[in-house]
């Protein structure tokens, strides 16, 4: 699937759902799946929130279809 550009964290997602999270540590970059619940970032499945809400992030390039 096509994705956006990436996202600076002031910048916020419009949708909830599942989106791919990026940060770089020590001269590595990690990318991985977090849910947006509307207000904040949580862990993958929706559960626990994120300790940091700072993230820099992308999205699916197009809306999908409901299952």
């Amino acid at each position: 699937m096509t994705t956006t550009d990436w996202y600076e964290p002031h910048q916020k997602p419009v949708r909830v759902g599942e989106y791919q999270l990026s940060f770089v540590d020590c001269g590595w970059t990690y990318e991985w799946a977090a849910w947006w619940d509307g207000s904040l970032w949580r862990d993958k499945e929706g559960g626990n929130s994120l300790m940091d809400q700072a993230q820099v992030w992308r999205g699916l390039a197009q809306q999908t279809e409901a299952a």
